[in-house]
């Protein structure tokens, strides 16, 4: 990339809708350093020499191997000059061609650690993408998406019992009524 600003929001796409296998295969080439790494829920790859073409792109073929269709929109990305980190916020829809239950949108934010090479282009040395957790069940398991919700729901309940229990009874981490406004 000459430009990450500009540049993301198709790298993405190149990267994850390729429209065929060698163009998938150009991108990675592309746009990862051949010593890349990477961080997701459900996979990870350390950096070393070669893990762009031993590991990164094996993952990335076996992601379009099991949703072929993958409608997937860049919502917002921001670069920063000054750290080469980028973090773009994608929603997608991954859905394995084998399962008979409904295809759901996930959102999920990915931070991308660039480097610039001595040919001037910046390359992703590192990927880490970050989920919510209900959204990596939507990505596997789907029913499972609904337990982790309602396990969800059951913290802030607790988290909000235990506040009014231990403020009042205790007087912990009160605030103090009418004061700093």
């Amino acid at each position: 990339m000459q430009d990450p600003q500009r540049e993301l929001p198709d790298v993405v796409k190149a990267l994850t809708t390729a429209p065929s296998p060698d163009k998938q295969l150009e991108a990675i080439r592309t746009y990862f350093s051949d010593d890349a790494g990477m961080n997701h829920p459900l996979c990870r790859v350390k950096s070393s020499r070669g893990s762009r073409d031993d590991s990164i792109l094996g993952i990335y073929q076996w992601y379009r191997i099991m949703s072929p269709e993958l409608p997937l929109e860049v919502v917002q990305h921001v670069w920063n000059k000054e750290t080469n980190t980028a973090f773009v916020e994608v929603v997608q829809t991954f859905h394995i061609f084998l399962s008979p239950l409904k295809p759901h949108q996930t959102r999920l934010v990915v931070k991308v650690q660039l480097r610039r090479d001595p040919d001037g282009l910046y390359r992703i040395m590192q990927q880490d993408d970050f989920y919510q957790p209900e959204d990596v069940a939507y990505l596997v398991v789907p029913p499972l998406a609904k337990l982790i919700l309602a396990a969800k729901h059951a913290g802030t309940l607790a988290s909000n019992v235990n506040a009014w229990a231990f403020q009042t009874l205790l007087g912990w981490w009160r605030p103090r009524a009418g004061k700093g406004e």
